[in-house]
């Protein structure tokens, strides 16, 4: 299915090692890396379909320790509305996150890539920026070490959507483990620490030489085969690694496999530690939607606090 190769998982989950003076942000041409997305509105609510994306909550840490929660356009909100409320960290001047909470109503949906972009230069952050990227269902955590976020963002996502029928085939992380799909039969080869070059000779199924040397970020990232027996009827899937945290991490390269026409066997890279495997998921691939939300204030450190009485409360998320 695939010659000489090498993997490439979510490379915006991973984390960024801390910048210095000569990986300054990346001014760039907006359009190539919003590609031409559509925009939410100013409520930063989007439709797609007939599923709406919201951002509902945007917290952030303040200088004293305490938790401050806004919508994204400056209103204060009540830290007691958030379901899932983020932990209380040190304040630092070299380091930062935001606590990102989407309501989607019953959509189901998962987020595939995030990209952010300082709203008022428009310049693409990135790993070299120190930028640190998690989705967890409708939570995004977006961090930053070696300094501050900027004061307001773009944050540009592209998600999968799933029908109310529509279920993951799921798969434990273990070399040997096998899944049905249909009159096929999906399992998985080879598990290794690090992204691994590696090369595919004929054969049923395909040799895989791993070319070891190659390896990279064994603590961080992870390769791993599967190969399909049986006739392959379902078409075109995704696959994704779960991490015992709740995070997905999708495979990029290819972003979607229909064994039937592409061969039996699939290397894919992604970035969770071996260690860190919760297991994988398959899910029906049709297509992915990209979109942004313009302009999302963040949370200002150190402002005042507001009274119990005078927070607005907004549905738990």
């Amino acid at each position: 299915m695939m010659a000489a190769n090498s993997m490439e998982g979510v490379a915006w989950a991973q984390k960024a090692p801390t910048p210095t003076a000569s990986t300054a942000q990346t001014k760039v041409d907006p359009r190539r890396f919003y590609e031409d997305a559509p925009m939410a509105n100013s409520n930063l609510v989007y439709q797609l379909g007939a599923s709406t994306y919201k951002i509902a909550a945007v917290a952030r840490n303040e200088a004293d320790g305490d938790i401050r929660v806004e919508n994204g356009r400056g209103q204060r909100l009540a830290v007691e509305s958030l379901k899932k409320k983020p932990e209380k960290q040190e304040f630092k001047a070299d380091r930062d996150q935001i606590h990102l909470y989407l309501d989607t109503g019953e959509t189901r949906f998962d987020v595939v890539e995030i990209r952010v972009f300082d709203t008022v230069g428009k310049r693409v952050l990135t790993v070299n920026d120190g930028l640190i990227l998690r989705a967890e269902g409708n939570l995004l955590k977006i961090g930053r070490s070696g300094s501050r976020l900027p004061d307001q963002l773009d944050i540009w996502l592209r998600v999968n959507q799933y029908g109310p029928d529509q279920q993951a085939v799921r798969m434990d992380p273990q070399e040997g483990s096998t899944a049905a799909f249909g009159d096929a039969r999906l399992k998985i080869r080879t598990i290794k620490a690090g992204f691994v070059g590696y090369t595919l000779e004929p054969g049923n199924p395909p040799k895989i030489n791993w070319m070891d040397h190659t390896a990279s970020n064994k603590d961080k990232q992870c390769s791993v085969a599967f190969d399909r027996s049986g006739s392959w009827t379902r078409g075109a899937y995704q696959v994704c690694a779960v991490d015992k945290q709740g995070g997905k991490f999708f495979c990029r390269r290819p972003n979607w496999v229909d064994f039937e026409k592409q061969g039996d066997t699939l290397v894919a890279g992604f970035f969770v530690p071996v260690d860190e495997l919760s297991h994988f998921e398959w899910w029906p691939y049709k297509t992915r939607n990209s979109f942004y939300f313009p302009g999302v204030l963040l949370p200002k450190v150190g402002a005042l606090k507001a009274s119990a009485a005078a927070v607005p409360q907004t549905p738990r998320q």
